[in-house]
């Protein structure tokens, strides 16, 4: 996993503890999918540990505040999320092409 893949804006490795809070679904996708990246990181390097577990407790704080009771889940927030996810996800590919381009 190249340095490129842990640069998300405010999401980049060096940002991430200075977050306090997720505040819309596009930064709980990406702090979810960064999520997912640092626990194969963790393995190779302790280092970021703390950095994953300051992600997990945003994340929840994000799920217990936003989605907690179902509700008050409303199906324009359900479509933010969708398309949330959706942008992440092509991010994450386009991400994934690019560094085998670079390989290449």
């Amino acid at each position: 996993m190249g340095g490129n893949d842990l640069k998300m804006g405010k999401f980049s490795i060096q940002n991430i503890q200075k977050l306090t809070s997720l505040k819309s679904e596009l930064d709980y996708e990406k702090a979810a999918s960064l999520f997912l990246k640092l626990r194969v990181l963790e393995k190779q390097d302790e280092s970021y540990k703390p950095i994953r577990y300051h992600l997990r407790n945003l994340i929840k704080d994000y799920e217990q505040k936003n989605w907690a009771d179902e509700n008050s889940v409303t199906d324009q927030q359900v479509k933010e999320n969708d398309l949330a996810e959706a942008l992440v996800q092509a991010e994450n590919e386009f991400y994934q092409k690019r560094k085998k381009l670079i390989k290449s």
